[in-house]
């Protein structure tokens, strides 16, 4: 019994430790970041907006996204909340711009994660050219380290990017 209650004690102290460490290291890091990534695909800008613009069709291209529901906001703002495994976080539309920009940014201003994305698909010769740009502002110091060390800046713009290109029937080339 001696030998489980040691390694139970050894277990939190690594968990603790590890908490620490990861919060200490998050206060080093800018709370602020922007993180950009840009692929060509051969469709043209119409056709990538009937997908991109399409909000509420994102359960059926996104596999992280479960449901999106459209949120009725009496001040005339178009809300949407989005419910994935991780939960559900309400966005809001800033710009509207078919068929080359949408902007979006997360509606509530007590989540430890606030954020803006800015979707912008241009003419190329090989079709458009498609670019999402996070900005973000991370409160807490631990998921700050989180989000930098473990999932890095870039991992949920390139799992859109590449969502978009696969259900355009193409494969997604990120710079």
């Amino acid at each position: 019994m001696r030998a489980a209650a040691r390694t139970l004690l050894a277990i939190g102290a690594f968990v603790a430790l590890a908490v620490v460490g990861g919060t200490l290291v998050g206060l080093a890091l800018p709370a602020s970041h922007v993180a950009a990534r840009t692929m060509a695909l051969h469709k043209p800008p119409d056709a990538v907006w009937a997908v991109a613009g399409d909000l509420g069709s994102a359960p059926e291209w996104k596999k992280a996204v479960l449901k999106v529901e459209r949120v009725p906001d009496g001040r005339g703002r178009e809300l949407w909340r989005e419910t994935s495994k991780m939960g559900s976080v309400l966005y809001e539309t800033v710009e509207r711009r078919a068929p080359s920009r949408l902007v979006r940014r997360i509606a509530d201003p007590a989540s430890g994660f606030q954020g803006e994305w800015t979707f912008e698909i241009a003419p190329a010769p090989e079709g458009s050219r498609v670019s999402l740009t996070e900005r973000a502002d991370i409160k807490n110091p631990l998921f700050r380290f989180v989000y930098r060390f473990v999932f890095g800046h870039h991992r949920f713009i390139d799992a859109h990017l590449r969502a978009l290109a696969r259900r355009l029937g193409e494969k997604a080339e990120l710079r």
